[in-house]
């Protein structure tokens, strides 16, 4: 189990060299999907960290994952995760909380990520056969990039999605998590 875990937490660090990690604040989906680029749904994102240090007011023999939220902090312990935020802290059991790791195409209009694969353009405002719509002037063409998100949600209310441009990290993170899973017994 040490060792499968130690995986799970090497791949938590690749994830961390990504060109940019966001947490997806909000998630909606489009009625008009001519005014948001053609896509189905809409997300407001925003920067998240990840480190390896715990807070002052923990002490650990081990390195643990340490997601810093907006709103809360999951620390990723082998057998729990801590969640804190400004008020109060608890925890949960792993075997209550699911990891849900995949990749999807983004359409991006604010940055050039270094480390995604790139899938397309798409045009800014398309009609529906997909060529560029000429009541626009300045209708431009916005590349779409493959990007990892990664869901962790519990019944208890853990209900957080993080977005990745290195969308190789995928496999890797997935695999780890899946050994380490089973590597553990209850």
């Amino acid at each position: 189990m040490e060792g499968a875990f130690k995986d799970y937490v090497d791949s938590w660090k690749e994830l961390k060299k990504s060109y940019k990690i966001w947490q997806i604040a909000k998630l909606a989906n489009v009625k008009n999907s001519k005014k948001m680029y053609g896509a189905e749904q809409a997300l407001a994102r925003e920067k998240m960290r990840i480190s390896f240090r715990l807070p002052w007011f923990l002490k650990s023999n081990i390195e643990v994952p340490v997601l810093y939220f907006k709103k809360a902090t999951l620390i990723l312990f082998p057998d729990k995760i801590l969640v804190v935020n400004k008020i109060k802290a608890g925890a949960i059991n792993q075997e209550q909380v699911t990891l849900k790791i995949y990749e999807d195409a983004f359409i991006e209009h604010e940055i050039k990520p270094k480390d995604a694969e790139f899938i397309k353009y798409q045009w800014e405002h398309p009609n529906k056969d997909g060529d560029p719509d000429k009541r626009f002037q300045n209708n431009r063409q916005l590349p779409i990039y493959k990007y990892a998100f990664i869901e962790i949600n519990s019944p208890e209310g853990i209900n957080e999605m993080i977005m990745s441009t290195n969308n190789k990290i995928c496999n890797r993170l997935s695999e780890s998590y899946n050994a380490y899973r089973n590597s553990v017994t209850y």
